[in-house]
């Protein structure tokens, strides 16, 4: 019996190559984190923002050392949770009464960090520096974290004679709205409501909520459409509720609705649901008008509508009050008698909601 030939070998030449190749380090591999590890850089965090909101006395050299370490460290830390209690931290750092003794040195340090995103480590000599990313990534979330803390820094800043900055930094804060990033957008909706009372903010509130408004219903990016709708929210809590009603925003919000297209609605959608969130019982009379817009969009043929409906209908249910919940009885009940399922389906929910926080009002 004849022995079968052996099969000849084949070479492989990317293989061989790779047998040659210098070995590359996968940076995100090598800057993996542990839980561990996390946990004790967001509890370094809630230290630092605990200790300058709870009257504790600093002097400016510790204040300015606590700024550039979240400056160098936090805001460019790895890890996005790290991050973002950095940025929040900041925030409540520069917001508070500490930084009004230091505020002359605080906003030039903020600027210069906008403009490069890195920080001058000689700056804090006392803890090692070699660990300070600088990469472009690192940069950047420094800028949007920076932005976030200057809109904070300005409410100590004079409301005449540094009416300019405030506006310029007013206007840094509207930029970073369409950073496609929920806890940026919440960050600055939060500095910019505080600084509409401040400098000539109140003459300029037409013009803001004029621009909002189009990059809210218009805007070509989800980010865009929903940073706007924080915006909005924003000037509306920091101008007063009167806002609303002065500028038309409730009926050109219904009218988007009701009648726009799949962006526009979805953008007016956005704009109602976290101005219900941001203003609570304030909003509710308004409620009553747009909520028969609401469940129409709820049968709408564009999954992000529906999406984006169901989730302001359902953070306007927890906004309500016992009376609100009567008031918006009529609607519901009569948005069962719409032939889109959807729709009928919607005012169920809503009834079953009803009548878990509002028993009493709904046996009435």
């Amino acid at each position: 019996m004849k022995s079968s030939k052996p099969k000849e070998r084949v070479l492989d030449e990317n293989i061989l190559s790779a047998k040659f190749e210098t070995t590359k380090i996968n940076e995100e591999n090598e800057l993996k984190d542990d839980e561990v590890k996390t946990s004790i850089r967001e509890g370094v965090l809630r230290v630092i923002a605990s200790s300058t909101q709870c009257g504790l006395t600093l002097d400016n050299p510790t204040f300015k050392l606590i700024v550039v370490f979240l400056l160098a460290y936090g805001l460019a830390d790895i890890n996005v949770a790290v991050r973002t209690l950095a940025t929040n931290t900041l925030r409540d750092v520069a917001a508070s009464e500490l930084a009004k003794t230091a505020v002359d040195y605080l906003l030039p340090l903020l600027e210069d960090c906008l403009k490069s995103g890195k920080v001058d480590k000689t700056s804090i000599e006392e803890v090692p520096t070699e660990k300070v990313f600088e990469t472009t990534k690192a940069s950047d979330d420094r800028k949007e974290g920076v932005v976030i803390a200057l809109g904070a820094a300005a409410v100590h800043l004079n409301d005449q004679s540094d009416a300019i900055k405030i506006n310029e930094i007013c206007n840094m804060l509207i930029n970073a709205l369409s950073t496609p990033s929920e806890n940026v957008q919440s960050s600055v909706a939060l500095c910019l409501s505080k600084l509409m009372k401040k400098g000539q903010m109140q003459d300029r509130t037409e013009a803001l909520l004029s621009q909002l408004m189009n990059d809210c219903l218009k805007g070509t990016s989800l980010a865009c459409r929903r940073g706007s709708a924080y915006g909005i929210s924003a000037v509306v809590k920091g101008s007063g509720i009167a806002t609303l009603k002065k500028y038309d925003i409730v009926s050109r919000l219904e009218e988007a609705c009701s009648t726009g297209s799949s962006e526009e609605k979805e953008g007016a959608l956005f704009a109602i649901e976290l101005l219900s969130n941001r203003l609570g019982l304030l909003f509710e009379p308004y409620v009553i008008v747009l909520l028969p817009s609401l469940l129409q969009s709820f049968g709408d043929t564009n999954i992000y509508v529906r999406k984006a409906a169901n989730a302001s209908v359902g953070l306007i249910m927890s906004k309500l009050s016992g009376h609100g919940v009567k008031l918006l009885m009529p609607a519901v009940l009569k948005a069962l008698e719409n032939e889109d399922w959807r729709t009928k389906q919607a005012s169920i929910h809503m009834l079953a909601t009803m009548s878990h926080c509002a028993p009493k009002q709904l046996a009435r």
